[in-house]
């Protein structure tokens, strides 16, 4: 259970990071 929720709580820091990153820089949005 508790690596369970370890890998959820570090996917989730992934996912913010990101996530921030995408905002500073859009890369999408320059390609599209």
């Amino acid at each position: 259970m508790k690596i369970t929720l370890l890998m959820t709580l570090l996917f989730g820091l992934i996912f913010i990071s990101a996530v921030g990153a995408a905002e500073k820089r859009p890369l999408l949005s320059s390609k599209g």
